[in-house]
């Protein structure tokens, strides 16, 4: 069975289905980096779900805390029931390196589906956020002066604020707190080149409110299929 035909499989069931990456998941899965959360399931593997009666099976996997944890409920290979139930690999014998290697595989496969699944709704929310501010580089201003077919000093006493914390520049925001380059519908006049902050949300950072500010965030699932101004 080819992971494409797994995941078509537990797509069917809607207690599996139901299992998708928190915002915090993905804040640590950007932290950690791919490598990391692979060895992580490596361990979780090996040590809960390989030996031939692992202790509380049936139990030892979290519903939540760990993207790992999560994948493995999503993909049925949480305990030793639940692997025999839809793999059909028997309880009571060891789990072989060959096929802990194809389970973590699989896990990795789902997480990197799940993580790469977001799509913007097109709402403009996190160009809104109250109190938000873009920090912006020496070659972020360079690159957008440039777009805009202005100087890097023109741009600089324009467009920016000095940051609340006086180390570095910020964008200027509408009095409303809107970003400034943010159209009416909800576009971004400086999209090709617009700053890391912007084009990194919420893949490599997120507020601890960003749930509820950004819907594609409550339910990835949901978005419009169009390609979103916020994407890279």
């Amino acid at each position: 069975m080819t992971p494409d035909e797994a995941f078509a499989k537990l797509a069917r069931s809607k207690f599996r289905s139901r299992f998708h990456l928190s915002p915090e998941d993905r804040r640590y899965i950007a932290e950690k980096g791919m490598e990391t959360i692979r060895s992580h399931a490596a361990d979780f593997v090996r040590d809960r779900l390989a030996p031939a009666n692992p202790p509380n099976d049936g139990r030892q996997t979290p519903m939540r805390g760990h993207p790992v944890f999560v994948a493995q409920h999503a993909t049925a290979t949480c305990c030793r029931g639940c692997l025999e139930t839809w793999w059909k690999f028997p309880k009571g014998i060891p789990i072989p390196p060959e096929r802990q290697a194809r389970l973590v595989d699989f896990l990795m496969a789902w997480i990197k589906r799940e993580y790469a699944s977001f799509r913007c709704q097109r709402c403009g929310a996190c160009c809104r956020i109250p109190n938000g501010i873009v920090r912006v580089s020496d070659a972020e201003i360079a690159r957008i002066a440039a777009f805009l077919d202005m100087t890097e000093a023109e741009f600089i006493d324009r467009e920016t604020l000095l940051a609340p914390d006086r180390r570095g520049l910020v964008l200027r925001s509408r009095p409303d707190g809107a970003c400034v380059w943010l159209t009416d519908d909800n576009l971004c006049r400086i999209h090709p080149v617009k700053p890391d902050k912007c084009r990194t949300f919420p893949h490599k950072w997120t507020n601890p409110d960003s749930h509820e500010i950004c819907p594609a965030m409550r339910d990835p699932w949901r978005a419009p299929p169009n390609v979103c101004h916020t994407q890279n």
